[in-house]
């Protein structure tokens, strides 16, 4: 619905999506949202910084900020489910400027392998493949749209946990973040600042 209303999230994360009691999920927090317009006016103005979170901004978003589209969120809601399935955003080690490049360059660590190393079932690699699709580095190649993702996850969510009888069993324990640890790039600066290259 955002989407279809030219709204983009530009940080979507675990730490802005909340179930209900109800079981339905609201998407918090929409200070970085982009809204386009014909004046193409946004929430937040300043078209100087680099805005998101390292853990799950998009290539594209990481470059500018403005320059997006809402397949930025699609890619930052795959790097959020990468985060559900093993436990930890795919790109989780070394320096902001480490992780910002990560995003650039490099695949997706494999969900089942890191779910081994914890003791966790495998889930079906149709989910898997959801995932990957989502976190392509070309914004053409990922699904498409928030709808499409939906209908897509239904079906191999609902895969994964009959072959392990409960989606708890899918999803895994997140490892915790201390405050030293959140990586946040809003009011950063741009990539140029930050010598990513």
């Amino acid at each position: 619905h955002a989407h279809q209303s030219g709204l983009i999230h530009r940080d979507i994360k675990p730490g802005n999506l909340l179930v209900d009691q109800s079981g339905t999920v609201k998407i918090l927090d929409l200070g970085l949202a982009l809204l386009q317009t014909e004046d193409d006016e946004s929430i937040t103005v300043d078209p100087t910084k680099t805005l998101g979170t390292v853990d799950y901004v998009s290539p594209e978003q990481a470059l500018n900020s403005r320059g997006i589209d809402h397949r930025t969120d699609l890619y930052s809601l795959g790097c959020t489910l990468h985060f559900l399935l093993p436990g930890s955003a795919p790109f989780s080690n070394g320096t902001n400027a480490q992780r910002l490049l990560a995003h650039q360059t490099n695949p997706p660590p494999d969900i089942n392998t890191a779910r081994a190393t914890q003791g966790l079932p495998a889930v079906d690699e149709s989910l898997v493949a959801i995932c990957r699709r989502m976190m392509e580095k070309k914004p053409g190649d990922r699904i498409e749209s928030a709808a499409k993702v939906a209908s897509l996850l239904g079906p191999a969510v609902l895969s994964s946990t009959a072959s392990s009888s409960n989606l708890s069993n899918v999803l895994a324990a997140p490892r915790i973040h201390s405050d030293s640890e959140t990586r946040s790039i809003a009011g950063a600066g741009t990539l140029a600042d930050r010598s990513v290259a």
